[in-house]
């Protein structure tokens, strides 16, 4: 298996009222998570980083997924759902932030002179992917059984639908507040419902039009998030005053820079007078599709 195959990509939720196809689709991104697993264990796979990035993003996905019908769930199993897929990108955290912030690092240091740059990608911490991915295995099978195990026969297509208004609408009062400044809650929040949106509107088939401006817009959120966590590591770090004060500058222009580019995305997305009816109308093409 080369590292360009290992994305995972979902399967479509059709406009089913029983709930069936939810599961299946469900299924469906559990076991491509855990046959990408698989084919490191037998050694076909050996991008380890990759790995990590894409099983965290399928949580991502499931997580998004979940929100969309989580009218229709009861109070419990949306609970369980949310958790068990929490634990598991929260278990893969700490390592994908190392390999993140190297990245991160390795691209800023590149304007700033040799010794300071080594200096300071020294005291990051080495990454080793490997043991977490076998704890990440078994959440995949218990995440699998529990879909197995629960009830989805309440949802019904209105769920959805409801389901949706609610992440834009979510997404939309992040954006409005992290425009005012950027501040870093707000801006986590905007990022986190703009890929919730986007990955909802993946599994409903919606996404064409969309992406085109919600994945530059959490591509740029994404690497603000980065430097954040970054900033964040090495303000505890023992730094040469001058390498502190270099990297400091470097953060601080990057993180304007993408700013700037994210609030005209921001413009665009949110852009509809009638947010309510811009929901509706995709509804409506999901139902038709189906």
């Amino acid at each position: 298996m080369s590292s360009g195959g290992i994305k995972s990509t979902p399967c479509p939720v059709v406009a089913d009222a029983t709930g069936l196809a939810l599961v299946v689709s469900a299924l469906d991104l559990v076991r491509q998570g855990d046959d990408r697993l698989e084919a490191v264990f037998s050694g076909r796979e050996q991008d380890l980083e990759e790995v990590v990035h894409q099983a965290r993003v399928d949580m991502k996905r499931l997580r998004a997924l979940w929100y969309l019908v989580q009218s229709g769930l009861s109070a419990q199993d949306s609970e369980r759902l949310q958790l068990t897929c929490r634990e598991l990108a929260q278990g893969l955290g700490n390592t994908r932030d190392q390999q993140v912030m190297r990245a991160t690092l390795t691209h800023l240091v590149k304007s700033l002179p040799v010794e300071q740059g080594q200096s300071l990608l020294a005291v990051l911490p080495p990454t080793s992917p490997a043991p977490v991915l076998k704890e990440t295995r078994q959440h995949y099978r218990l995440l699998e059984r529990m879909l197995h195990d629960m009830t989805f026969s309440c949802l019904k297509r209105e769920h959805v639908h409801q389901g949706l208004r609610l992440s834009f609408s979510k997404a939309e009062r992040w954006y409005r507040r992290a425009r005012q400044g950027d501040e870093m809650e707000a801006l986590h929040r905007w990022r986190k419902w703009s890929k919730v949106v986007l990955y909802q509107l993946e599994w409903l088939q919606l996404a064409p039009r969309w992406s085109r401006v919600l994945k530059p817009l959490g591509s740029c959120l994404g690497d603000i998030h980065d430097l954040d966590v970054l900033a964040e590591y090495m303000h505890q770090a023992d730094l040469d005053a001058d390498a502190r004060q270099s990297l400091e500058v470097a953060l601080s222009q990057a993180r304007q820079q993408l700013f700037e580019q994210a609030l005209p995305l921001g413009r665009t997305a949110y852009a509809a007078k009638s947010p309510a009816r811009r929901c509706r109308r995709l509804y409506r093409r999901w139902l038709s599709a189906g």
